[in-house]
């Protein structure tokens, strides 16, 4: 169902026109929620749950808190099930089938981004379909196939090292080699190969890439692919 038929033959600006809603029945509603802090990439953040932990505290039920709570308990039961959650908004990607035609330089996978919304004392799971395509190309690649490849300062990547693949931010680059951070702060900037550098490239850098795979941009762009 797309959003012009969901509510009263209406469209709801708060998500897009064409999504998915599915009603959300919480019984019984819960008179108080329950917080937690943690802590992703040297940030704190508040964590609601609809059930206590250990370290838990009640808060009000309140309906931006109970969003939060419902969003939290349904991205759980999907991580479990083995996709993908990206860091913002939230958007989930099912990795199982690349659609990309150079499965080696570029992944596309079907995703949709997850909202919970409340309209007139309800709650709905609202899915918003979309492709999400992601480079799988090391950094020493990209600046043979794209010499003038701009990267921004503090670009998302991933870097190899002895405890694997670890998310590290871009400080400077070059086709020589490359400074990166571990930390959003830039408490210590480490030298790094970019040989062991995988960017997560953005829309427009993905756009400059595609002719360089043998993918016209026009086509890429018509798959309205995004990078989270």
């Amino acid at each position: 169902m797309n959003s012009a038929g969901a509510v009263h033959g209406q469209v709801i600006d708060a998500y897009p026109e064409y999504a998915n809603l599915f009603h959300l029945d919480v019984r019984p509603m819960p008179d108080s929620l329950h917080s937690t802090q943690a802590t992703e990439h040297d940030r704190n953040r508040e964590v609601f749950r609809l059930g206590a932990t250990k370290s838990s505290r009640p808060v009000p039920a309140t309906i931006s808190n109970v969003r939060r709570a419902l969003t939290t308990t349904i991205i759980d039961e999907i991580r479990t099930k083995g996709f993908d959650v990206t860091e913002r908004f939230p958007i989930v990607v099912n990795k199982s089938s690349n659609l990309s035609p150079v499965p080696a330089g570029l992944q596309i996978y079907t995703a949709f981004r997850l909202q919970v919304l409340h309209f007139q004392g309800q709650y709905f799971l609202c899915l918003d379909h979309r492709l999400v395509a992601r480079s799988a190309i090391q950094l020493n690649q990209l600046y043979e196939l794209v010499p003038d490849l701009h990267l921004n300062t503090h670009q998302k990547a991933w870097v190899r090292s002895n405890e694997g693949w670890l998310p590290a931010f871009l400080v400077e680059t070059d086709s020589g080699g490359s400074l990166i951070t571990l930390n959003p702060d830039r408490s210590e900037d480490t030298p790094a190969s970019n040989m062991d550098i995988v960017p997560r490239l953005t829309r427009t850098q993905v756009m400059q890439l595609a002719p360089h795979l043998g993918i016209s941009a026009d086509r890429l762009d018509s798959t309205s692919a995004i990078m989270p």
